[in-house]
């Protein structure tokens, strides 16, 4: 991550460690999520290392992540949206 970035090499480790910290994520997955939580970064105006967490978090918990977003009006993320993820979450549990 920090070859390919302007993060500091801290930072780099704490959003591979936060991503990796994620029971369900493999190593396959490490570079898309390191793209994709610097992506969320620059969407939601935070730090690349907030956004990892972030990230860990709706891995987690979808249908609260979605919520959460919906909640703070990121775009995209209406009731009906909301309401998919809840039931998509609820249909994997079972």
């Amino acid at each position: 991550l920090k070859g390919n970035s302007d993060l500091s090499l801290d930072d780099s480790r704490t959003v591979v460690q936060t991503i990796v910290s994620v029971p369900t994520v493999d190593s396959s997955q490490i570079d898309r999520l390191t793209s994709d939580a610097r992506n969320l970064a620059a969407v939601m105006g935070d730090t690349v290392p907030a956004a990892a967490k972030t990230m860990a978090e709706a891995i987690k918990d979808p249908a609260k992540a979605a919520q959460d977003f919906g909640q703070n009006g990121m775009p995209g993320f209406n009731a009906g949206f909301v309401l998919m993820v809840q039931h998509m979450q609820q249909a994997g549990n079972e």
